[in-house]
This record gives structure tokens, C-alpha cells and sequence, in this order.
């Protein structure tokens, strides 16, 4: 399976305000923006690389920012630290298995993980109490393989509850 890097945020609370920082891959580059509220403050554009290495570079170009600008940004960087605040970090990237390219979407928020496997037409998203995603990963397989061993009688059921009367005289909106 081919892991190919889309895009990994984080966002920051600093007291009634929102920071962000992006990395967004394409090709062989990655760009690098980083947001106070809706302004852009800083962008740059690196080399591609690792997925594993944008920690890396999100800390170098806010550090560069922090040490060489003198605005109310790198101050709040600078002498106000203990007021910002990791709020979520995003991942997004592309898993490719013979041929099949599903679109998975990661929402960390502390001890939840939110994930949303999209492949364009069918789309499956939970949301797991986990430390890790190793862990997610694992109640996942918990949860496929306890609906695996009920499949048949649980379609069969959901089947029966979910075909309405109704639907055969009143037909659903087209969208």
C-alpha cells in the first residue's frame, strides 16, 4: 500500500483567536502557511518530502518567523507561548492498494480521533477514544469483525426495518 501526503494541519486557540498552520503537498513541494485568524501571515514553499518530516518543518519556518519578524505575531511567539493552546491537528493523505485510492481524513482532538475513508461514491467516518491511532485501528478491527459474525441476520433485519410503506406511495426527493 502507497501512503501519498495531501495535507497536515494544526490549529492553535490563543485566547478568543485561532492559528493555524498548513502543510499542503503537491507533486515534489510542500507549502507551508501559516494563519492568525483568517490572515495569512507567512507561506513558504519547500522541497517534497516525507510526510513524517512536516513537524519538522512547520517548527523551523515558525521559529525562523519567531526570531526574525517583529510583529504582534512573532510577540505573541515570542513572550506569549503560555497563552497558545494545540487545539486539533488534521491529517489527510491518500492510501493507493491495487488500483483503489481512498481518501482518508484523520481529526485529532486530544484523546479523539475522528476518520472519514472516502473512495468518491462510498464513505465510512467514526469517531474513537483512543492514545494512539494504533489504538484506533484496533477498535476498528473490533468493530468489523463483531458486525463480520452478525452480517447475514443483522442485513436481513435492517433490511426489514428499513424498507417503508411509505416510500412506496411518497418517492424521495431527487438531490
Amino acid at each position: 500500500m502507497e501512503i501519498v501526503p495531501v495535507r497536515q494541519e494544526y490549529v492553535f486557540s490563543v485566547t478568543t483567536h485561532t492559528m493555524r498552520a498548513v502543510v499542503e503537498h503537491s507533486d515534489n513541494e510542500r507549502k507551508l502557511s501559516y494563519y492568525f485568524d483568517q490572515k495569512l501571515v507567512a507561506t513558504k514553499v519547500m522541497d517534497g518530502g516525507e510526510y513524517y518530516t512536516d513537524d519538522d518543518c512547520i517548527h523551523e519556518v515558525v521559529e525562523d518567523y519567531r526570531k526574525n519578524k517583529k510583529d504582534v505575531y512573532s510577540d505573541l511567539l515570542n513572550r506569549h507561548i503560555d497563552k497558545i493552546f494545540l487545539s486539533a491537528k488534521l491529517l489527510e493523505v491518500n492510501l493507493v492498494n491495487f488500483g483503489i485510492v481512498i481518501n482518508a481524513k484523520v481529526k485529532i482532538v486530544k484523546d479523539f480521533y475522528e476518520i472519514e475513508l472516502n473512495t468518491g461514491e462510498n464513505q465510512f467516518s467514526g469517531k474513537f477514544k483512543a492514545t494512539d491511532f494504533s489504538e484506533v485501528l484496533e477498535k476498528m478491527r473490533l468493530f468489523i469483525n463483531t458486525l463480520e459474525g452478525v452480517s447475514a441476520d443483522l442485513a436481513q433485519k435492517i433490511n426489514i426495518l428499513s424498507t417503508d410503506k411509505i416510500e412506496a406511495v411518497i418517492k424521495w426527493q431527487e438531490s
